[in-house]
């Protein structure tokens, strides 16, 4: 199973066939087409009921497949989210000299503290 294949799918079940699913993922018809049966072979089960000239419709294993393709889709959605914010805010390195006492004492909470409101930064305390 491919995202390609997930996104066909999903793009026809969305736009309401094949052809206005090609125009919005640049491929073609045909190749929309494929990407779907590949899935349905590959899990061994129809998922579209494939009628000439009626609306797209799911199969009773698709409405349920379906579920969880748009939850895989979501989740991709949500990985490639979390990656553009790494890019934007990358990680750093934040150095602090301080007095040993301070290093024991005072400054794993400051650490702490500091570190849940910016996840982004590491602290290296050094004396």
């Amino acid at each position: 199973m491919t995202l390609t294949q997930i996104h066909a799918l999903l793009a026809v079940l969305e736009y309401g066939g094949f052809t206005e699913a090609s125009k919005r993922l640049y491929m073609t018809q045909s190749a929309v087409s494929q990407a779907i049966s590949a899935l349905e072979e590959e899990l061994g089960v129809d998922i579209l009921i494939r009628e000439r000239r009626k609306e797209i419709e799911l199969t009773a294993a698709g409405s349920r497949i379906v579920r969880h393709l748009r939850a895989i889709q979501r989740d991709v959605n949500a990985v490639k989210e979390i990656a553009e914010q790494e890019k934007k805010n990358p990680a750093r390195t934040l150095r602090i000299g301080c007095f040993p006492s301070a290093c024991a004492c005072i400054l794993p909470g400051v650490i702490r503290y500091f570190e849940s409101h910016h996840p982004n930064v590491k602290i290296i305390p050094y004396e």
